[in-house]
C-alpha cells in the first residue's frame, strides 16, 4: 500500500494518532510514512485562535469523512427540532419524553458520583416533587438546576455572568464571588505540569484564556457541532473552576448549540455519557491534543456518541410526532347538540387582486407585497435566470425571505431547506457577497438583511 493511500485511511478512514499507527503496521519505521499523513491532513486544516496553556498553536483537521459526520449530526438535530417545533409547549406528550432524556443524563452524572438513584427518585427530581434530598444526591439536584437555566436563557450570552449563575448554581450558592479558580492543581493525582503537558492552566493563565474562548465563542466560524466541540475541549484544558469543571463543559457545550438556533433542543443530549464511560479514554486524548495541538483526535472520538445521541432524540421526535397525532385526531365529545349560528361567507376579493394585510417592501425592484408561493417561485426562477452563480437553494431561501428590515439567519436557511449548518452557513455567506444581504454580527451569531436591489 502505497504512502498516499495510507495518509487517506490513518486520517480519513480512521484519525489515528501516530503511535496508533506504529501499532497498526507493527513497525516504528513511519517516518516517511507519517510525514505523508501530516502532509494529506494539513489539506484541511484550520488553525484555532485559542491557544494552549503554553501558547502553542492548536488546530483541527476536518477530513471529508470527519465532515460528513458532522453534516449528518446536524441534520439529525435539524429534524428532530422541526418535529419538536410542531408539538405545543404544553403537551403532556412532549413533557413525557423530555424526561426520558433529562433521566439518562442525570443517571450518567450519578454513576459519576457513584450514586445510587431510581427511576422514582429522577422522576419526582425533574418534576420538582422531592420532599427531601440526602447530601450525597445534591449533586444531582443541583446539576438538573444548572441545566433547567441554561434552557431558560439559550439567548442569554456565554460570558462571566453566564459561567457564574451556572457555577453557583452547581456548588449551590447564588452569585459566588469568585468562580475561577485561585489554587493551583497540585493534589498527588493532578498536578500543575506532568511531564510535557499539564493537568490545568496555572492560575494567572485563567482569565487571559477564557477571555480567548469568549471571543471564540462569539466570532468564530465553525459549524455548531465543531465549535462546540472546541469549546468543550477548551474548558477541560484550563479547568478554571475549582470544582465541576467537566460538568461546566458539558452544559457550556450545550448552549454553544443552542445559541447555533438548535433552541433548547441540545439540552436533551445524554452526552453526559463521556464522563462516565469513556472517561479513561478522554484523558487519554486530551494528553494526545496537548502534545500535538490536534483538537481532531477529540472530536473523531466525540462523533459516534454524538451521533447515536442525536439519532435517539430523532427517533423519539418521531414518535412524539406520531403520539401527539393520534391525541390531536381523537374525536371529542361535544356536551349538547346546540346548532352553531349560521355564517355567513367573507367576500372574495375581486378577480386578479390579493387582500392587503401588511406593509412590506420587498428588496427586488417591482416585485408585489404581501406575496404568495406563486410570486416566490416566479421569483425564486428569475433569479436563476439572471444570475448563473446561485444555487437552487439560495434562490429558493431569497425569493422567500427577502422583506427590508427583516434580519434572516443561518438556521432559518438550514430549516427551510432541510440541509447540514455548514451548507447553510456557506448558502448565506454567498448571498451576501453577491449583494443579495448585508451580514451583521449580533450577539453570538449572524445575521442577514436584505438589500435594496436595482
Amino acid at each position: 500500500m502505497g504512502n498516499d493511500e495510507l495518509a487517506i485511511r490513518f486520517s480519513n478512514d480512521v484519525y489515528a494518532t501516530r503511535s496508533e499507527v506504529v501499532k497498526t503496521l507493527g513497525t516504528s519505521l513511519i517516518d516517511a510514512i507519517w510525514t505523508n499523513i501530516v502532509k494529506y491532513r494539513g489539506q484541511f486544516n484550520r488553525y484555532l485562535s485559542v491557544r494552549a496553556i503554553d501558547n502553542g498553536q492548536l488546530s483541527i483537521v476536518l477530513t471529508p469523512r470527519i465532515a460528513d459526520g458532522v453534516n449528518a449530526i446536524e441534520r439529525k438535530l435539524t429534524k428532530a427540532l422541526l418535529r419538536i417545533y410542531k408539538i405545543p409547549k404544553g403537551s403532556q406528550t412532549l413533557a413525557k419524553y423530555e424526561e426520558i432524556f433529562y433521566q439518562q443524563q442525570l443517571a450518567h452524572v450519578a454513576k459519576k458520583y457513584r450514586i445510587t438513584v431510581d427511576e422514582p427518585f429522577l422522576h419526582a427530581l425533574i418534576t420538582d416533587s422531592l420532599s427531601t434530598v440526602s447530601p450525597e444526591r445534591t449533586v444531582l439536584l443541583n446539576y438538573f438546576s444548572a441545566l433547567k437555566y441554561v434552557k431558560a436563557n439559550v439567548v442569554d450570552p456565554i460570558d462571566d455572568d453566564f459561567w457564574a449563575n451556572v457555577y453557583g448554581l452547581l456548588i449551590g450558592q447564588a452569585n459566588p464571588p469568585e468562580f475561577y479558580r485561585e489554587h493551583e492543581m497540585a493534589s498527588p493525582d493532578q498536578k500543575a505540569l506532568i511531564g510535557k503537558t499539564y493537568a490545568a492552566a496555572p492560575v494567572a493563565r485563567i482569565e487571559e484564556m477564557m477571555g480567548q474562548l469568549k471571543d471564540f465563542i462569539v466570532h468564530a466560524d465553525f459549524s455548531p457541532i465543531v465549535k462546540a466541540l472546541i469549546v468543550f475541549y477548551y474548558i477541560m484544558l484550563v479547568k478554571p473552576f475549582e470544582t465541576y469543571s467537566e460538568e461546566m463543559a458539558l452544559l457550556t457545550m450545550k448552549s454553544v448549540l443552542a445559541h447555533a438556533d438548535y433552541d433548547d433542543v441540545p439540552l436533551l443530549l445524554p452526552l453526559e455519557e463521556w464522563l462516565v464511560d469513556q472517561n479513561d479514554e478522554l484523558l487519554r486524548l486530551l494528553v494526545e491534543i496537548q502534545k500535538t495541538g490536534d483538537v481532531t483526535y477529540l472530536l473523531a472520538a466525540f462523533l459516534p456518541l454524538m451521533d447515536k445521541t442525536a439519532s435517539a432524540l430523532l427517533d423519539a421526535a418521531v414518535h412524539l410526532e406520531k403520539e401527539e397525532l393520534i391525541m390531536e385526531t381523537r374525536p371529542e365529545v361535544i356536551p349538547s347538540a346546540q346548532p352553531l349560528p349560521e355564517q355567513k361567507p367573507e367576500p372574495l376579493p375581486p378577480t386578479g387582486t390579493k387582500p392587503l394585510n401588511i406593509d412590506e417592501r420587498m428588496a427586488l425592484p417591482g416585485v408585489p407585497i404581501a406575496l404568495d408561493e406563486v410570486d416566490a417561485a416566479r421569483i425564486e426562477e428569475h433569479l436563476m435566470e439572471t444570475n448563473p452563480s446561485l444555487k437552487r437553494g439560495e434562490a429558493y431561501f431569497y425569493a422567500r425571505h427577502c422583506t427590508i428590515g427583516k434580519y434572516y439567519t443561518i438556521s432559518q436557511f438550514k430549516k427551510a431547506l432541510g440541509c447540514a449548518y455548514e451548507t447553510a452557513r456557506t448558502s448565506m455567506d454567498h448571498l451576501a457577497e453577491q449583494s443579495y444581504y448585508r451580514k451583521e454580527s449580533y450577539k453570538n451569531k449572524f445575521i442577514y438583511t436584505p438589500i435594496a436591489r436595482k
